[in-house]
């Protein structure tokens, strides 16, 4: 066993770097660098606002520029029956939005173009139309009588409901299980923020080959 092996510590422990070198030189391979024949490059569309009925999606503009070889829809996706895909919490999320987003940054078009600027350009030129909807931010709004249901594809869904014991009542939640109530970062979950991407890429790409064939 080497000596290095020996003396590595817990979390924020010194080690010795083997790949500084070739990337203080600027000599670091990363994925922008892989250049591959015919290669293409994709850029997604995301939604500005929390909550919204998708009216309308307008995406001629994006196909009048040079370059672009296709712009991927949530009801593209849905003909298809590939637009929601399951999660690592088996639930499911959408692959782009089909009827209306759910959360800021939700995924609402793909463009597949020669390169990566025609690709942002292209996304910029996309027109959606939202309605913009109520949000909830929180546990305790989304309890508050006639809130409004974010994910309503899942209303009538067994087992959708938290069960907290039949004599508790909503006030008895409210002033004492939710003072103990968490609120972890999922989005900082580095991990599962990378695999949900990657299966939402993957999804992508089978819809793509479909469309090509």
């Amino acid at each position: 066993m080497a000596l290095d092996e020996i003396k590595i510590g817990g979390l924020g422990a010194s080690r010795r770097r083997v790949e500084d070198n070739r990337f203080i030189r600027g000599k670091g391979n990363y994925v922008d660098d892989i250049v591959l024949p015919g290669m293409l490059h994709m850029e997604i569309l995301r939604s500005p606002v929390a909550h919204a009925r998708i009216k309308s999606i307008d995406v001629s503009k994006a196909y009048d520029i040079p370059g672009v070889r296709l712009v991927l829809t949530g009801e593209m996706m849905a003909a298809r029956n590939l637009a929601w895909m399951p999660t690592l919490s088996y639930d499911t999320q959408a692959v782009l939005a089909t009827d209306k987003v759910r959360f800021q940054g939700q995924e609402v078009a793909a463009v597949i173009a020669d390169d990566p600027y025609i690709a942002k350009d292209a996304c910029q030129a996309i027109v959606v139309e939202y309605e913009q909807l109520p949000v909830i931010v929180n546990p305790f709004q989304a309890m508050e009588s006639g809130s409004e249901v974010i994910r309503d594809d899942k209303e009538n869904q067994p087992g959708n409901k938290i069960s907290i014991g039949k004599s508790a009542t909503r006030l008895q939640l409210t002033r004492h299980s939710l003072k103990q109530m968490l609120f972890p970062r999922w989005n900082c979950t580095t991990h599962v923020h990378i695999h949900l991407q990657w299966k939402l890429v993957v999804r992508l790409q089978t819809s793509i080959v479909q469309l090509a064939s």
